[in-house]
């Protein structure tokens, strides 16, 4: 609350009320003034640190000096405090949206500030129980030895004669004779020559730990001979031959107390809440008992009471006004059948009866809780003020503006591109990758040579598809993405009407093939008018912000101090 009204206390507490009206020289600390109001050095700082990290200075490509950029904070403060001052109690009151907004955030900041500091009254950890615990745990926390190299692989396929072996290892000597050139751009040689599947990505391997995954032993040897900078000769390993640069290598290193403080605290005080957790809630079962009725929760009546207890009542539109996410997952779960929804059940009621826990401690009342809320009502009645704005802005646009800008970003409006894909998906199943690896050549072999899919997906495949065969339909580059970069470039720089793989993704190896590409298609007007006007709010949001911005610093009768930011080139 101070960083909102301390403004006041410069005005009135310090006498300046001219220089608040805009009359004479800014005071000390001060960088902004306005009809009721000041902002200071420290008020603008906190509220550039409320943003993301990217945006607490200006972005690089912008051209905006940092002057400029403390300038449109120093504006957008006013103009904030204004829209919040805009809204009165009784006008908050006849928002039904904003209301249940400002309760399901405060009961949300309420939960956390119960678990982060109502769980650990009374049970402080000290220092020397961290101590204790780095001094148990000193043989475990260290930096294990690893390497970072880059690396070009020539691949030799399973049962290969000698004579592709003399081919794979020349071209393999090449590889190594482009590398070590004065100049080499490894990036362009390993993604041209090299059959890895990183080949994209610079075969980059980053903290390598030699010994702990079942490597070619080879592999291992060559990697440990070599000094920062040095290229390896073509190292022969199971399926073909590798060439190294080993571009760092780490040496084992203990971890000092300083470095670990933090997270062993953190761990500490995470299992004392835990622990202080299930003490409270197994006592609040017996002495504050809550039932949940499972038949008037499947009625879908609205006003059905579907929680009970001593001195309580909650109504099934109640719970989901409470709890939200857990009711719907809870929904969810009766549809779909089983007993899992039992386990959802206990968690909605542990939520409750956390809430009752930190209401008896008067936890609702302590400063620190209302200090936080202050600054959550605050930050959402802004947001609320400026959202309710713009919205009423925007569907005063006239279609032929929509329309306009359709046409000049016509482009943009397309159906997506889609590929149909089938895919034979292999997971990780044991320690060694490899067998992972191994499986995946083989069972691509078989595909190629023209054996049916479906029954290898029955055998093998961890995930078979929407009808186990395989078959994955039509996918967006959005869909693809999901399985991981490699997995994408892989899919995307494929040729229809070919198995190709081994393809890494998030758990193990896949074998795949593009069957057919459906290219982007252009949509009319009427068919993409809900994606321009999502396309169009979006573009004029952050416009329309600093247009009001503007517009309520100069009702306010804002200033600058220009002697500050001239001060900040």
């Amino acid at each position: 609350m101070k960083s909102r009204w301390f403004h006041y206390a410069v005005c009135g507490t310090l006498g300046l009320i001219g220089a608040c009206a805009g009359e004479g020289p800014f005071p000390p600390g001060v960088v902004a003034r306005y009809d009721g109001g000041v902002v200071t050095e420290d008020e603008l700082e906190r509220r550039m640190l409320q943003e993301p990290p990217a945006r607490r200075v200006p972005p690089s490509e912008s051209g905006i000096s940092l002057a400029d950029w403390k300038r449109s904070f120093a504006r957008r403060i006013v103009a904030e405090r204004a829209w919040f001052e805009s809204m009165s109690q009784d006008q908050i009151a006849k928002k039904p949206a904003l209301v249940n907004r400002l309760e399901a955030g405060r009961r949300v900041l309420f939960k956390s500030f119960v678990r982060d500091h109502g769980l650990l009254l009374g049970s402080p950890v000290h220092e020397s129980e961290i101590r204790q615990l780095y001094e148990e745990r000193r043989q475990v926390l260290y930096v294990p030895e690893s390497y970072t190299l880059r690396h070009a692989y020539v691949r030799v396929a399973e049962g290969a004669p000698e004579r592709d072996w003399q081919i794979a290892r020349d071209k393999a000597l090449e590889i190594r004779a482009l590398m070590i050139a004065s100049g080499a751009d490894l990036d362009a040689i390993i993604g041209e020559h090299s059959d890895s599947e990183d080949a994209s990505q610079g075969g980059w391997i980053r903290g390598l730990r030699l010994g702990v995954l079942d490597i070619s032993s080879s592999f291992e040897d060559g990697v440990r001979s070599l000094q920062p900078g040095e290229v390896s000769p073509p190292i022969e390993t199971r399926r073909g031959y590798q060439i190294v640069v080993l571009v760092d290598h780490h040496q084992e290193r203990q971890l000092s107390y300083e470095e670990v403080r933090q997270r062993l605290l953190n761990e500490l005080l995470a299992q004392r809440r835990s622990a202080r957790q299930s003490e409270v809630i197994d006592r609040l079962r017996v002495e504050d008992p809550l039932e949940f009725d499972l038949a008037a929760f499947l009625e879908a009546s609205e006003e059905a009471i579907v929680i009970r207890g001593r001195d309580l009542a909650i109504s099934r539109a109640t719970l989901k006004q409470l709890e939200p996410g857990p009711t719907t997952t809870l929904q969810q779960s009766l549809e779909q059948g089983g007993d899992r929804y039992q386990g959802q059940v206990d968690a909605i009621l542990q939520e409750l009866w956390l809430v009752r826990y930190g209401q008896s401690l008067g936890l609702d009342a302590d400063p620190q809780f209302l200090r936080q809320w202050e600054d959550l009502r605050y930050r959402t009645i802004v947001d609320h003020v400026f959202e309710a704005t713009y919205a009423e802005w925007l569907s005063g646009q006239q279609r032929d503006q929509l329309r306009a800008f359709f046409e000049e970003n016509r482009s943009r409006f397309t159906t997506p591109r889609q590929l149909r894909l089938k895919i034979l998906f292999l997971k990780h199943e044991v320690r060694d990758r490899y067998a992972t690896f191994d499986l995946a050549e083989r069972l691509l072999r078989r595909l190629e040579a023209g054996e049916p899919l479906e029954p290898l997906v029955a055998r093998y495949s961890s995930i078979p598809g929407p009808q186990g065969d395989g078959d994955f339909g039509w996918n967006t580059h959005k869909q693809i993405a999901a399985r991981g970069k490699m997995f994408y470039d892989a899919v995307l720089s494929a040729s229809p009407g070919r198995w190709f793989g081994p393809v890494n993704w998030e758990q193990g190896y896949a074998v795949i093939r593009v069957e057919e590409i459906r290219e982007p298609e252009p949509l009319d007007f009427d068919q993409a008018e809900q994606q321009v006007r999502r396309a169009y709010s979006r573009r004029m949001a952050e416009k329309h912000r600093e247009t009001l911005i503007a517009q309520a610093f100069d009702q306010r009768g804002g200033q600058l101090n220009e002697k500050y930011f001239e001060g900040l080139r």
